[in-house]
């Protein structure tokens, strides 16, 4: 993209600066930053080779494309209540605390905010296919986290599984677990 690309994507205009291309930039940099922090937060978490413009990608390989690189395990780095949608394909089958993890999205989500992801169900076409997996989910395995299930109830608010407001779920062609979670 060109100078006068630049300008226009981000209204501002040569003139007050004359020549001086460090302060404009530094200027287009801010309203880009200005504008970025407008826009609603969106995660994907564990994006592997799944880069995504429109979300901030984070995941903990150096050798994908991330705008972030770190653990999730040891938490999200995102204020309270500042994301509005997070991305989590084939991620929390491998995180060691599912319910730490769960509760650091939650956390993270803006209320009323989604998270949608994929994970490998119970199906032997995908049990124990990826070595890196730790754990494998039933339809029913989400409904833990949700305050008006009854699995919540019993067992999710008595240790510690913060309270999602509704999920939804199905199980694809290829054993694939798809969700839909709500804070």
């Amino acid at each position: 993209m060109n100078f006068k690309e630049l300008c226009l994507k981000y209204e501002c205009e040569k003139a007050p600066y004359g020549d001086n291309y460090d302060q404009i930039f530094k200027d287009l940099r801010n309203k880009k930053l200005k504008i970025l922090e407008k826009m609603a937060l969106k995660l994907n978490l564990g994006c592997g080779r799944e880069y995504d413009e429109e979300f901030k990608n984070i995941d903990i390989s150096k050798d994908v494309k991330t705008d972030e690189c770190y653990d999730i395990n040891k938490g999200i780095k995102e204020k309270d209540n500042s994301v509005s949608e997070i991305r989590v394909g084939c991620v929390l089958e491998q995180v060691k605390d599912l319910v730490r993890v769960m509760n650091e999205c939650w956390r993270v989500l803006e209320p009323g905010g989604l998270m949608t992801g994929y994970v490998p169900s119970t199906d032997p076409r995908v049990l124990h296919l990826d070595p890196h997996d730790i754990r494998f989910f039933q339809e029913d395995t989400f409904k833990y986290f949700v305050k008006d299930e009854r699995n919540w109830q019993y067992f999710g608010k008595n240790y510690g599984y913060y309270p999602w407001s509704k999920v939804e779920t199905s199980i694809n062609d290829n054993g694939i677990l798809h969700f839909k979670i709500w804070k």
